[in-house]
């Protein structure tokens, strides 16, 4: 099941009003075998159907500690084939 498939599948199994917490990888877009990071339009694809009621990123600086980040400074991160950005979501359905 690919991620796209397995957010509609909670999408249907949750009430109105019910709630998913969600972490992808997030930077500069990439969709490869096993591995997939999200941009903002793709972030969007992904949770169409869902209200964010929240939408944090981070990522990682030069020493490799983690720090909140604007999505366009997190969108510019390069995480493949190593994770160096997240998104972190809180969405709710309806």
């Amino acid at each position: 099941m690919g991620d796209g498939a397995a957010v509609r599948a909670i999408w249907r199994l949750l009430k109105p009003g019910g709630r998913l917490l969600l972490t992808v990888p997030f930077g500069r877009p990439v969709a490869g075998p096993g591995h997939r990071v999200y941009d903002g339009p793709g972030l969007r694809a992904l949770t169409e159907g869902f209200v964010v009621d929240e939408l944090t990123c981070i990522a990682r600086d030069a020493h490799g500690a983690w720090h909140p980040a604007p999505i366009p400074e997190a969108e510019r991160v390069n995480s493949h084939p190593v994770v160096h950005a997240v998104a972190l979501l809180a969405l709710r359905k309806p």
